[in-house]
């Protein structure tokens, strides 16, 4: 969790040898996720001033969610990155290291995939082509441990060349790869607005305190802190800015996108660079509208590779005003009318079940993968998505999930856990075991589906009654 790890136990000669160290670690970012809660929790409840505010489930389901789909999709494409580095080592290495300098080479992955991960991540934030894949990092208004899983299914597709330097320097793979995924890891735990400034390790690594800055839409946290574990980076090539005390930072990007629909979670930014080159007026803008960064414009001081850094929007400090408006995104699930207990905690219940239910398939799909045919992991991918944007649809309240949620359940469900069955499920679970969880569960979901729905609607109209007969009162 904290690369605390022996250099001789995590040096491997081949690839095959290299554990998936991110499959390993999911159960302890469940443990830590709930001890975050504990700790904000007992924080509110005790009124501790400037406490975080508790995890709310449609931003968890959104970060979380993200992240399930971007594992899901790695398990189809494969790792585009390591695939790349692979063939690039193979083909243009100018040097090969012996078995007696693993230590040595363990150090020079350590440094080189870090120093690699900060400038793939400045490039991912100051060109609009990378700010498309990572911004799905970002968009979301909260920052917690979640926040941290909240990855995007793109990403390696642009950050890969970042990396190829050390390819050349003939670093093998399998410390590529080991180093990819501790870097990866180490990167969770400063997802957390518990943990305060750590005194001088704030100039030596990564913490809570420079990753908030990082994830922050206040002008002064804008392309700042990059580092992956080292700090030393953004402090080597001027990016680097400590939190303020006299501003609390917000979270979000400049413009949100106010939904929780994983789609647009991930893919929003795509589709806004492809809408500006199409409507570009030539080839030279529309090479920029990609190549520039997220902020540049061709009609406004398009000289500014980044844009106009004054057009980036204002956002009140919460210290000074702390009742301001921050644009903070945040409907009544299915629509409901506020104060609807009894709604929104059956679909509270309905929708941890559902996302329960979808963890457990993933984690299914990974530990399985060399066992299930490629059409069972197409399907469980897809099963997966449609889940998550079904609840995206629930916590956005709209009225379509009724429809997509139902056919969902009573068609989709049966027919995907029957092929499951045949592809291998069977055999773990059981047939009794296979055949309720085919039939009975999504029976069972359905009802309480359609019950949430009825009684969220029914409260809703009773309140909507009960203000109009008090218009007519007055």
């Amino acid at each position: 969790m904290f690369y605390i790890v022996d250099p001789y136990a995590t040096s491997f000669k081949t690839l095959d040898e290299v554990p998936n160290y991110v499959l390993k670690a999911q159960p302890i970012f469940i443990v830590f996720l709930l001890l975050e809660m504990a700790v904000l929790l007992a924080l509110n409840l005790a009124k501790s001033k400037n406490a975080p505010k508790l995890p709310r489930l449609n931003d968890f389901v959104g970060s979380v969610g993200a992240g399930i789909i971007q594992q899901m999709v790695h398990l189809i494409v494969g790792d585009f990155e390591l695939a790349a580095y692979i063939w690039v080592y193979s083909n243009y290495a100018l040097f090969h290291f012996s078995p007696q300098q693993d230590l040595y080479v363990w150090i020079l992955a350590f440094l080189g995939v870090d120093f690699g991960y900060y400038w793939a991540h400045r490039g991912a934030h100051e060109l609009n082509i990378g700010w498309g894949s990572h911004v799905t990092h970002h968009n979301s208004q909260d920052y917690n441990l979640s926040t941290a899983l909240r990855q995007s299914l793109t990403q390696g597709f642009f950050t890969w060349v970042f990396y190829m330097p050390l390819a050349v320097c003939g670093v093998p793979p399998p410390f590529f790869a080991v180093h990819g995924m501790l870097n990866l890891i180490f990167q969770f735990w400063i997802h957390t607005e518990a943990v305060p400034s750590l005194g001088y390790l704030e100039y030596l690594i990564n913490t809570p305190s420079s990753h908030r800055v990082h994830h922050g839409r206040n002008p002064y946290c804008i392309d700042k802190n990059y580092a992956g574990v080292l700090i030393i980076w953004d402090i080597m090539f001027g990016t680097y800015q400590s939190e303020k005390t006299d501003e609390v930072v917000l979270y979000g990007i400049t413009h949100n996108i106010n939904t929780f629909d994983p789609i647009q979670i991930q893919l929003h930014q795509h589709l806004a660079i492809a809408k500006n080159v199409w409507n570009s007026k030539n080839i030279k803008d529309a090479f920029n509208r990609v190549f520039m960064g997220p902020g540049w414009s061709p009609d406004h001081m398009p000289h500014l590779r980044l844009g106009d850094p004054a057009g980036i929007p204002r956002v009140p400090n919460l210290i000074k005003t702390p009742d301001a408006d921050i644009g903070y995104y945040n409907p009544e699930i299915l629509g409901m009318q506020k104060g609807n207990t009894a709604g929104t905690g059956l679909a509270t219940i309905y929708i941890l079940t559902n996302f329960a239910l979808t963890i457990l398939l993933q984690m299914y799909a990974q530990t399985h993968i060399s066992k299930l045919p490629l059409l069972a992991v197409i399907l469980s991918t897809a099963f997966c998505v449609l889940t998550l944007w079904n609840l995206g649809m629930m916590f956005d309240g709209k009225d379509a999930v009724k429809v997509t949620e139902t056919v969902r359940l009573v068609v989709l469900w049966p027919l995907f856990v029957y092929y499951l069955g045949q592809a291998g499920l069977e055999e773990l679970l059981g047939d009794v075991a296979t055949q309720g969880l085919m039939v009975a569960v999504p029976a069972a979901l359905c009802g309480v589906f359609w019950t949430t729905v009825f009684v969220g609607s029914a409260r809703s109209a009773e309140s909507v009654a009960s203000e109009k007969k008090s218009v007519k009162e007055e």
